[in-house]
């Protein structure tokens, strides 16, 4: 079982304080959320890093900040749990399940030169975008796809030209692993995509008020 929990960071920062958030979290989150440019996205992420606490205890894991480690190739883990985090716009969300790699993406679909973007693509995706009857959006479905893969495999962005992706295929090969693909609902201004290393037989998306 997968859950991904979201929260929506608009409602947040009207209700509260950035100041009373980082009070309840280490000196070093802190320290890392300051360290943001825009308010904005200080909030977001402090609360993806409420939303994995929340997460874990909803699997009865005792939690504590300091517990989280991360593995050679930088990919944080919990004992006893697989997550990650995507925040965008608004919108922060959590993936967690007990087991496997997991890779979250969610992009706000908000006009940018997306044109600009061709070198992240192999030509045959860059073809299907140009001539898609929305690129923009068709360029944020293999965004996602090709993000959330490397963050389930650990990899870094610049293997994202290296990924070839097909938006109707819900499995991929990539590194000799064997990957499924979940799109996932956050409304019509979103995108979101779900990469696991394991057969995904339950998903329940649930949104969290703090």
């Amino acid at each position: 079982m997968v859950h991904i929990y979201s929260a929506n960071g608009e409602h947040i920062r009207k209700n509260h304080p950035l100041k009373s958030l980082l009070s309840s979290l280490p000196e070093d989150i802190q320290k890392r959320a300051i360290r943001y440019k825009s308010q904005e996205a200080a909030y977001n992420f402090v609360v993806g890093r409420l939303l994995l606490k929340y997460a874990i205890e909803q699997m009865d894991i005792p939690f504590k900040y300091e517990d989280i480690q991360v593995s050679e190739n930088e990919k944080p883990f919990y004992k006893g749990a697989s997550f990650n985090l995507s925040h965008s716009g608004d919108l922060v969300a959590c993936a967690i399940a007990k087991r496997g790699n997991l890779g979250l993406d969610v992009e706000e679909i908000k006009a940018i030169d997306w044109k600009s973007f061709e070198a992240w693509f192999t030509a045959k995706e860059w073809d299907v975008i140009v001539n898609a009857e929305n690129s923009l959006v068709k360029f944020y479905q293999y965004w996602c796809r090709k993000e959330s893969i490397i963050k389930a495999l650990g990899l870094n962005l610049s293997y994202l030209n290296k990924i070839e992706v097909d938006v109707e295929e819900e499995e991929i090969l990539i590194e000799k692993k064997q990957l499924v693909l979940k799109e996932l609902d956050f409304g019509k201004t979103y995108v979101g995509v779900l990469s696991a290393d394991f057969e995904i037989t339950d998903l329940k998306l649930m949104n969290v008020h703090f």
